[in-house]
């Protein structure tokens, strides 16, 4: 799922950030995943997107265990 797709769904997230991973300093790769971006929903948790052939998709989703019950 694109990061778009996922603000559409979703909203907008309260905080993000974007990193570049380990991937990035292999020399003559050129290939996806150099790059991650994050989303952070306050009391929902956070969403982490990499660079997938050019379009960030979403990897990974980590649930805020404090915000069940809310």
């Amino acid at each position: 799922m694109s990061s778009t797709a996922v603000v559409m769904l979703i909203g907008v997230p309260d905080d993000q950030i974007s990193h570049i991973t380990g991937k990035a300093f292999i020399p003559f790769y050129f290939g996806s995943g150099t790059a991650e971006m994050e989303y952070f929903y306050t009391h929902s948790g956070r969403l982490t997107f990499g660079n997938e052939g050019g379009e960030y998709t979403l990897i990974r989703i980590e649930n805020n265990p404090q915000a069940e019950g809310l």
